[in-house]
């Protein structure tokens, strides 16, 4: 690696250390450093991000905050409980309104911010990764899925293929054998739904975490299952609409139902500490 640092005593404007210090580099994820320090300038160590569950007749509604947290694994465990742990919540408030099934349609508002969901100058061979996943006004799972395979008592037939979240999404293609030796291998190509596992498998293997190209409809359909699951059903589609006005007040009209918020101090924990990129785009 080339290493380029410079240490300045801001008192005295004295030169402590300096190495390769005016060599252009790219500085990669020191970057974070600067975009935790805005938000803690710009939004203040107080700020929570904050989800909002809200119903319009017969449509239930989420709008967006761009909350990172939202179903992270890492942060769901802090607290003793899964990453569904919101959505469940969010079915005993539907419950205790009586609201178990509705006529209308899933909505989900991620205005808050724009449509680029990832910086133009990724490489295309990182955009499967976890680390490059898309940033977007609704998160779920860090915007990935994550894969088991798991071989059959048979050998060479079919592994099964397990995913979390819980989604109808993901297209599987599954040519993955049971038994033998090999890895499963698995190869999605990226912008699409498309998820395909090859190889072969003798034990219980966990190929991590893909990154998923539709932050918002992930959320939504992940959303819908759970409450599915537990009986609260919406019977129309899932819908894109922008329903927080652009100076970011809310129709009078709405029902609000619930709000979850993160903390700032745990995004900011979670980008600096774990380097986690969709943290510090948020």
């Amino acid at each position: 690696a080339t290493v380029g640092a410079c240490v300045i005593d801001l008192a005295s404007d004295r030169v402590i250390y300096a190495r390769n210090a005016d060599t252009g580099l790219t500085p990669a994820s020191t970057m974070k450093l600067f975009a935790m320090t805005a938000a803690l300038t710009e939004l203040g160590p107080q700020f929570a991000f904050e989800t909002i569950l809200a119903a319009d007749g017969g449509n239930l509604i989420v709008i967006g905050d761009g909350d990172p947290g939202f179903g992270d694994e890492k942060l769901h465990k802090g607290r003793k409980e899964t990453i569904a742990a919101p959505f469940e919540r969010w079915v005993d408030t539907l419950r205790q309104r009586g609201l178990t099934s509705l006529p209308g349609d899933l909505i989900i508002d991620e205005t808050i911010f724009d449509d680029q969901r990832l910086h133009p100058t990724w490489e295309r061979a990182d955009l499967d990764n976890w680390y490059a996943a898309p940033a977007g006004g609704l998160n779920y799972n860090d915007n990935c899925l994550d894969f088991v395979v798991t071989p059959s008592n048979k050998r060479n037939a079919p592994v099964l293929v397990s995913v979390q979240p819980e989604t109808s999404l993901a297209k599987i293609v599954n040519t993955c054998k049971s038994g033998g030796k090999g890895t499963p291998t698995l190869h999605h190509a990226f912008d699409t739904f498309e998820y395909a596992v090859s190889g072969r498998c003798g034990k219980r293997y966990e190929l991590g975490s893909v990154s998923f190209p539709d932050p918002g409809l992930l959320f939504a359909d992940s959303m819908r299952h759970t409450l599915s699951r537990a009986g609260v059903t919406i019977r129309g589609p899932i819908r894109r609409q922008r329903v927080r006005r652009p100076d970011g007040v809310l129709p009078t009209n709405l029902t609000i139902l619930a709000r979850h918020r993160t903390p700032l101090a745990d995004v900011l924990g979670r980008a600096g500490k774990d380097s986690q990129n969709m943290f510090a785009e948020c």
